[in-house]
């Protein structure tokens, strides 16, 4: 998988050591580039980052808050391609690899990524079930930066926050989310970032198995945050008090989208009030119940099962690789359960 070489993840752990231990002993000497901004109060031992191979970066950043870390981590992206890797999830290296080879032989697209799973140990079995299914054959593919931000904003899945993607664009998109003003709302750095993809260039949801989404811990903002009121982006929209800061918000999107592509900023405002508007629409949706985020969870079976099901149904699936990471993430837990016990 020589395309992996050109492959930056960064990881912006948060203070679980052992999850954080166990993705940097699975991609020790796998290909990509893995470089750690690790935020807890102890950094990891030294006889476990020994073990690790050269393609492991690992730094200790006691107590920084998450966008500093990102910020870090962002001056660090200098191969070919860069994506955002959380440190309690896995994406399959085949998968990546594939993505990379899309992206080599389609010009115009800046990001490309994978279907998506939800994986949970429950006693023997590694349980899982799908995630985001609207990420199916999902593409923002318009050749205008205006059309496909409202597109994207107004149709709003995450397919670019953990997208594999061009760097110089990547870079763009978090430096506009990382060295500013935290918003007053939930995810506001997300947001930014999708935006700011969706803005410089197309991208696309590929059919391979790509994204293995943890549920094996709570939010880092806390589990209920995205559903109070004073979080959400209707109220942050709506209240008059917060209209510097939307105002701000707007500058400085469109002051960095302005510094790419050469574009007026003053245009470029008009448009980020037109895809924030189309994002409103979107969170009204949401808090009615109205949207997709608020369906039914899809069915929950082992993984291998579901696996095979998507390969049925025409997703491609490394069965070798996931074999793997379920081996890995149940001894993780047995030997966690051991601990405890």
């Amino acid at each position: 998988m020589r395309n992996l070489k050109e492959l930056t993840i960064l990881v912006p752990s948060f203070d679980r050591p052992h999850f954080l231990k166990r993705l940097l002993s699975y991609w020790s000497g796998r290909g990509p580039k893995i470089i750690v901004a690790d935020g807890s109060a102890r950094p990891i031992d030294s006889n476990s980052l020994s073990c690790l191979k050269s393609n492991i970066e690992y730094h200790h950043l006691r107590n920084l808050e998450v966008q500093k870390r990102i910020s870090f981590l962002v001056s660090r992206a200098k191969s070919k391609y860069t994506m955002l890797h959380a440190d309690d999830e896995f994406f399959m290296p085949s998968s990546l690899n594939t993505q990379i080879e899309y992206l080599e032989c389609q010009d115009d697209l800046i990001a490309c990524m994978g279907h998506s799973i939800a994986f949970k140990a429950l006693d023997q079995y590694l349980i899982s079930n799908i995630v985001y299914p609207e990420l199916i054959n999902y593409e923002i593919n318009a050749d205008f930066s205006h059309d496909r931000m409202v597109f994207h904003m107004k149709h709003y899945s995450p397919s670019l926050i953990y997208s594999v993607a061009k760097t110089e664009f990547w870079k763009a998109a978090f430096k506009l989310a990382t060295n500013g003003k935290k918003f007053s709302f939930w995810a506001g750095g997300e947001i930014l970032v999708e935006m700011a993809l969706a803005y410089l260039g197309k991208s696309k949801v590929i059919n391979t198995l790509g994204w293995l989404r943890s549920k094996e811990n709570k939010r880092i903002e806390g589990k209920q945050a995205h559903e109070r009121h004073s979080s959400r982006f209707t109220t942050w929209w709506e209240s008059a008090e917060m209209e510097n800061e939307r105002e701000l918000f707007i500058q400085l999107f469109a002051e960095k989208m302005s510094a790419v592509d050469g574009r007026p900023i003053s245009v470029i405002k008009e448009e980020a009030w037109e895809g924030l508007n189309s994002y409103y629409g979107f969170s009204k949706n949401y808090h009615a119940g109205k949207h997709w985020f608020n369906r039914p969870e899809t069915t929950v079976e082992p993984i291998t099962d579901l696996a095979e099901k998507l390969v049925g149904s025409g997703v491609s699936v490394n069965l070798e690789e996931l074999q793997e990471i379920k081996q890995i993430v149940m001894e993780f837990h047995s030997k966690t359960f051991a601990k405890a016990g």
